[in-house]
């Protein structure tokens, strides 16, 4: 690439891949997310937010989303370069409303043991979309970096 150009599909890696609704599973999600980062060159502490996140994501899908139901599958579709990591994490659950999910800073919810991972993956990836169909609930989660 040269200049301020617009990568080209041909620019990006690409991975997809889909996995059983087992909370085992997100160790095989970790290590191929960590294995591209790294290969695409991401500093440390990029690849540590995307992993974080990507890993939140996968579990809550699998927990959440499908119920740990083996028959239902979470779908992984990733494209990056250099410059930006975009993730699309898929379950075939019912979804939730984002905006009811209570804010865990509220001193009423600090003790609560869950609630804290929209939040955190908010704060860690650059761009967070929720997107409730039919079909299930798809995550897409951006990460820009300098490279």
């Amino acid at each position: 690439m040269t200049g301020n150009s617009k990568p080209s599909p041909a620019d990006f890696e690409t991975l997809e891949f889909t996995i059983a609704s087992i909370p085992e599973k997100t160790t095989e999600v970790d290590r191929r997310i960590e294995h591209l980062t790294a290969r695409i060159g991401y500093d440390y502490f990029v690849r540590g937010d995307i992993m974080i996140a990507v890993n939140e994501v996968v579990k809550n899908a699998i927990l959440h989303g499908n119920k740990c139901d083996k028959s239902k599958m979470v779908t992984i579709t990733c494209s990056c370069n250099p410059s930006i990591f975009r993730i699309h994490i898929r379950d075939n659950g019912t979804g939730f409303n984002p905006e009811s999910v209570a804010d865990p800073r509220n001193p009423d919810n600090l003790l609560k043991e869950t609630g804290r991972g929209l939040l955190m993956i908010k704060f860690l990836m650059d761009e967070v979309d929720i997107d409730i169909t039919d079909e299930g609930t798809r995550v897409t989660l951006v990460k820009y970096s300098n490279p």
